[in-house]
């Protein structure tokens, strides 16, 4: 089928992700016709190393993998590695969760030797403990809200796993006022990328008793993390995509206001 532009034109959706990392999902809209609405209710900061992370960070040659589960994590790990005055070790060998860390991770001329067929921590896990050994030292570079199924699932097939909170996520606080006027200017759509995005969203909304201004949105989820976590608000979720990219999802976009609209 034929896909036209004026199916998806002049439609404004909401994006809330950090704008760092807005940009492709910005000028994929604008190619599509529609009007993206950027309001970040997310943000990432380094994070201060415990006296325990320190010494892991000073210890990585003895690690067998180091596990990156997103690219905030990479670009806050080569941080630290170049304020500790250290080198990334080049025998380790390295897991990516996707296609973007896995490009960041490039980006400072690292190959990461394995990526799940499915972007999330389960299958990172689920398809990598087929070939961890038993007592392999795994270090899984994370931030503070990421889950642990990384970590669990590799342990219980006899890995060592070890963990450095690397980065912290947080609500930039400056947008909980920008994000109520915005919805009621007519959003159409409502892109989450994050399941953090997810819970800041919620807060807002019920902390200002706004929580009707969901209604008649189309709400479009990254990934089945994040959409798990807005069906657990009762929230319906009209687009996700199979594989869980932006250039995924601005696909099944296209498809889904095809047959919609």
């Amino acid at each position: 089928m034929k896909l036209t532009l004026d199916r998806l034109a002049n439609k404004k959706y909401l994006i809330m992700r950090d704008s760092s990392q807005a940009v492709s999902l910005i000028e994929g809209i604008r190619s599509l016709g529609g009007i993206p609405l950027l309001v970040p209710l997310i943000s990432f900061k380094k994070t201060s190393l415990s006296e325990r992370e320190r010494k892991l960070m000073n210890e990585l040659t003895s690690f067998d993998w180091l596990i990156f589960t997103s690219q905030n994590g990479v670009r806050f790990f080569m941080a630290q590695l170049e304020e500790m005055g250290l080198s990334f070790p080049e025998h380790v060998k390295v897991a990516a969760v996707g296609t973007k860390t896995q490009s960041s991770l490039v980006n400072y001329g690292i190959s990461p030797s394995f990526i799940p067929k499915k972007f999330t921590g389960e299958a990172l896990a689920d398809e990598m403990k087929d070939f961890i050994e038993k007592n392999e030292r795994i270090c899984v570079i994370k931030g503070n809200l990421a889950r642990d199924v990384v970590g669990t699932v590799l342990r219980n097939v006899g890995a060592i796993v070890e963990e450095i909170i690397i980065y912290e996520t947080f609500l930039p606080g400056e947008n909980k006022e920008k994000l109520i006027a915005t919805l009621k200017n007519k959003v159409d759509v409502l892109i989450f990328t994050s399941p953090s995005t997810v819970k800041h969203f919620m807060s807002i909304l019920m902390e200002k008793n706004e929580r009707h201004l969901l209604d008649g949105k189309w709400v479009a989820s990254i990934g089945p993390v994040t959409k798990k976590a807005l069906e657990d608000y009762g929230i319906p979720v009209h687009i996700c995509p199979d594989i869980y990219t932006v250039d995924q999802l601005l696909e099944e976009m296209k498809v889904f206001f095809g047959k919609k609209c």
